[in-house]
């Protein structure tokens, strides 16, 4: 039987000039999530094409309540992307992370 954890993966792409923006919004809200009672881990993956970086960000939570806690107070990383200024578009959703 594998080991799982309940986990939130958000995916994005944003056009090349606007990273720095939003990689220093995530690093605040990285800051923010890792004091999150549950939180076990957080990673950012990105990759660059021709024109957009495209990006995944994925939160490990010790329990599916605390979890869900996280997405119930809406700082997520797609809702915190969707509050720029223009917003970039996000897909946030629970995931279990398996191995």
């Amino acid at each position: 039987m594998p080991y799982t954890f309940p986990s939130v993966l958000t995916t994005f792409s944003t056009p090349h000039e606007r990273w720095d923006e939003v990689f220093h919004m995530m690093s605040a809200w990285r800051a923010l999530v890792s004091e999150f009672p549950g939180c076990q881990s957080g990673y950012v993956f990105a990759s660059a094409n021709d024109r957009t970086i495209e990006g995944q960000v994925i939160v490990n939570w010790d329990t599916v309540p605390e979890r869900d806690a996280w997405l119930a107070n809406g700082y997520t990383v797609g809702s915190m992307l969707g509050e720029l200024n223009p917003p970039v578009t996000a897909h946030t959703t629970s995931v279990e992370r398996v191995f």
